[in-house]
């Protein structure tokens, strides 16, 4: 009898579901007619999404559902559909923060609605951690969750990709995000670029300045232009280093073209944020490097404010037509997201607050709403301790050799120089006295002079290292064979004559103004090109032969408001100098360009 009345539940219960099935399929007929003019279409099927419920351990909840719609004949498409989604949205009366998205269905002439009726993404989202741990790098990374709580997965071992957003739109949170989940993984290197003060990747820096890990959790972080295009130079070496010396090894494994990545031989994931605010060559680097880069087993994650390639400002097309995976926080206009991700977006929901956003994995898939899980800095701190067991380092090939080993091993050095660490001293090292940490006040009157010959000769020395890296041959002891790699210096080398001449450092100084093409600089901006970064000692430099800054900040192109020097003054110095009327004191005349 018990068993008896089960059955006749489960029966009625079913009853009403199809019910219940068939009155909302007569409504989406009625709806479709009603507010986007399509008659006789036929509703197919109408699927439930049937998630867990983290509110309640063991429930499950729907958080939406997909209409799969037959089309009427007559050319009917899913496009005249997508164009009526927020008129759908509004005669559902669905809650703010839901959405209704149109796609293409089993046919051309079927369409699928996507209507979201739970605000899955209110809130922060947390981390979602990978199934095993340690990770690898050729599993997609999660970083979010979709609107229909699918998961935001981005493929970043063969392909590389772009995140566009107006500003403090969440944009370096995404990329904290990508670095804990790239972290978790044993066959990964992770470096970035931040003319921020490298202030998205210090923060997986800190345990180990403070001793807590065997290694930093960022392999190599570029904080200036000058350092920026040091890292992207060897990093375009590298793609041949590798090529050449695992050869044998791809071969080995099958004859695959594309090297494949463990924990002795790491994939090297790059990740730039503020990439606006680079020069003109070091986005030149970046074009450059992500064509070469794949199958090399390097890949690249860059920001941008704007997607339109605007006076160099936004992003490059060339990068944009090579980079698959393409990702959004909110942006100011509809047409950047037209251009980011073509005419798929001609109708979709705007994102509708900070950290929400538009995410595609594969080029030609349509966009959909997505918000990026919560990532803060003790997350990122502690996600550097845990994962430093696994940390693989570089391997040997890759390193290469001579003053391309070099250039690598010595890139915390120069971080220390440039004081953006806010450490005396590296870890297992004793403080020093760094170009950061110098005092301002000038070298003793009694240290030997260099001869012009001597200065000259170390000039050329700093160029032949630049060539080294990029592998062309060094330069002759007169200088000669000047190429793009060394123009930079062209200027300062040309200029150095006799005794009694101008000094080397105003050269360097009006070469400067030359490259940013501009007659105000700032002085942080000198500090980097003359002194390694230290602004009281070109401060200290830069008064000794009568140069004083300008008395109000100016804005410089590309890089804010600042207090800097004018090409006059410099000029004006230069002029008393080569007509007698001011002494080239010591200090001036023994200065050398950073290392």
């Amino acid at each position: 009898m018990a068993l008896c009345q089960h059955h006749v539940r489960e029966h009625a219960r079913q009853t009403a579901a199809e019910q219940q099935r068939w009155s909302e399929a007569r409504q989406w007929t009625a709806r479709l007619e009603r507010v986007a003019n399509i008659k006789g279409a036929r509703v197919v099927a109408i699927e439930p999404w049937i998630h867990p419920d983290p509110d309640r351990p063991g429930k499950e909840r729907q958080t939406g559902y997909t209409v799969d719609v037959e089309l009427p004949l007559g050319g009917a498409s899913w496009e005249n559909l997508a164009v009526h989604t927020a008129r759908l949205a509004a005669d559902l009366r669905l809650p703010h923060g839901c959405g209704l998205e149109v796609r293409p269905g089993v046919d051309q002439g079927r369409a699928l609605v996507d209507v979201t009726t739970l605000n899955v993404l209110d809130g922060d989202i947390p981390l979602v951690e990978p199934e095993t741990l340690p990770a690898t790098i050729n599993d997609p990374l999660t970083v979010g969750l979709y609107s229909n709580r699918s998961l935001v997965r981005l493929p970043l071992r063969w392909t590389s990709a772009v995140l566009v957003g107006a500003k403090r739109q969440g944009k370096s949170n995404l990329l904290k995000t990508v670095t804990r989940q790239a972290l978790r993984c044993n066959d990964v290197l992770v470096m970035g670029i931040d003319p921020n003060g490298g202030a998205v990747f210090k923060p997986f820096l800190r345990p180990w300045l403070e001793g807590r890990t065997r290694r930093p959790a960022i392999d190599w972080v570029a904080t200036t232009a000058e350092e920026a295009e040091l890292m992207l130079t060897w990093l375009i070496g590298a793609v041949e280093r590798r090529r050449a010396g695992y050869s044998d090894y791809m071969w080995q494994k099958g004859g695959d073209d594309k090297l494949a990545v463990s924990h002795e031989i790491p994939q090297i994931l790059l990740l730039t944020d503020e990439s606006k605010s680079l020069p003109r060559s070091v986005k030149t680097r970046l074009v450059e490097l992500n064509d070469r880069c794949g199958a090399a087993s390097i890949s690249m994650l860059t920001s941008w404010l704007r997607a339109v390639a605007q006076g160099m400002e936004g992003l490059p097309t060339d990068l944009l037509a090579q980079s698959e995976t393409r990702l959004s926080v909110r942006m100011n206009t509809h047409s950047e997201l037209q251009r980011l991700f073509g005419q798929a977006t001609t109708r979709v929901t705007p994102a509708p607050a900070p950290g929400w956003g538009h995410a595609v994995a594969t080029a030609g898939q349509r966009p959909m709403l997505y918000k990026a899980s919560r990532s803060q800095d003790a997350d990122a701190y502690q996600d550097a301790v845990t994962c430093d067991e696994w940390r693989p380092a570089m391997d040997e090939i890759t390193l290469g050799d001579g003053e391309v080993r070099r250039v690598y091993e010595e890139r915390w050095q120069r971080a220390l120089a440039h004081g953006w660490l806010g450490v005396p001293s590296l870890p297992g090292t004793a403080a020093s006295s760094s170009p950061a940490a110098r005092p301002a006040t000038p070298p003793e009157p009694t240290r030997p002079r260099r001869s012009s010959e001597k200065r000259r000769q170390a000039a050329i020395e700093v160029r032949n290292r630049l060539r080294r890296v990029s592998g062309r041959p060094p330069l002759d002891e007169n200088g000669h064979e000047i190429d793009d790699v060394d123009q930079r210096f062209s200027e300062i080398v040309a200029g150095l004559a006799p005794e009694g001449t101008l000094p080397l450092l105003l050269t360097a100084a009006l070469a400067v103004f030359d490259e940013e093409d501009t007659d105000q600089v700032h002085r942080q901006v000198l500090a980097e090109r003359l002194t390694g970064g230290d602004k009281d000692r070109l401060t200290a430099l830069f008064r000794a032969i009568g140069i004083a800054p300008l008395p109000t900040p100016f804005r410089m192109p590309g890089r804010g408001t600042g207090r800097g020097y004018s090409r006059q003054a410099v000029e004006a110095a230069a002029a008393e100098i080569r007509e007698g009327h001011r002494r080239v004191p010591d200090e001036v005349a023994d200065w050398s360009p950073p290392l």
